[in-house]
């Protein structure tokens, strides 16, 4: 009996010092590498555009639940547009939002390509994450390092992931379509800096409501692999179609 008395103001200290995270917004800068996407075989269009792309997004979180997308509150919505001898390139960032359900393994995303929408439901599937012990400091967060082997979404090779995660915040979350960690990801590197998502602002304090973290629901459903198959087609009929304006997502 004296045992439990003497353990219970230590109970309640560890309590109090650790409250619940059970939401939360992080803003990222997302980067794209132009130059390095682009390759030496597009000399001419790599002349017209600035070497990096970048834009804001935001990931909120609510117990098991996060959403992520472009963040809108900004002055640069990372649009491009540029023209040369005939040429005309109009570049815009992805208007991509992912809802994943952690408890029951579900991932909604919502695409869009070429102005049309498109709505992909599946299961989150499981990301061989090689945890390398390596460790830093992200925004006053121990994090630890992990790398991926992942297929581009061509799917015809493959390219390393880095992610720093931290453990501090215990939800198996991250930018896009990353996660599967033991911690939240606040920073990706995608092929050795060609891509980068970092986070820059943490708030645990935010409010969070349920109509903050609604899956999307707008665009025509379909399977991964039928969206894949549908950006291959509209791409094909747009180089058949003989236009000399050029329009690039990445």
């Amino acid at each position: 009996m004296k045992k439990s008395i003497l353990l219970l103001p230590l109970l309640i200290l560890v309590s109090f010092w650790l409250p619940a995270q059970n939401a939360g917004k992080i803003i990222y800068e997302q980067r794209i590498n132009l130059h390095k996407r682009l390759g030496e075989e597009n000399a001419q269009m790599k002349a017209m555009l600035p070497e990096w792309q970048e834009w804001k997004t935001q990931l909120v979180f609510k117990d098991q639940a996060s959403l992520y997308q472009n963040y809108e509150d900004e002055e640069t919505d990372g649009s491009i547009n540029a023209s040369s001898g005939g040429m005309r390139i109009q570049l815009q960032r992805p208007e991509s939002i992912t809802y994943h359900d952690l408890q029951g393994k579900k991932r909604i995303q919502q695409e869009e390509f070429m102005q049309k929408r498109y709505l992909i439901t599946e299961e989150i599937p499981k990301s061989s994450w090689k945890i390398t012990g390596e460790q830093r400091e992200i925004l006053g967060y121990n994090c630890q390092q992990a790398v991926l082997q992942e297929e581009t979404a061509e799917g015809e090779e493959t390219r390393e992931v880095v992610a720093w995660f931290t453990p501090e915040i215990p939800l198996a979350a991250g930018p896009g379509a990353y996660g599967q960690l033991p911690g939240l990801i606040l920073v990706i590197d995608i092929d050795s800096g060609t891509s980068t998502i970092e986070a820059k602002s943490v708030d645990l304090t935010a409010k969070v409501s349920d109509k903050d973290i609604e899956a999307p629901s707008k665009g025509k459903e379909m399977t991964r692999e039928e969206f894949r198959q549908e950006q291959e087609k509209i791409m094909q009929e747009m180089n058949h179609g003989g236009g000399r304006g050029m329009r690039i997502r990445f």
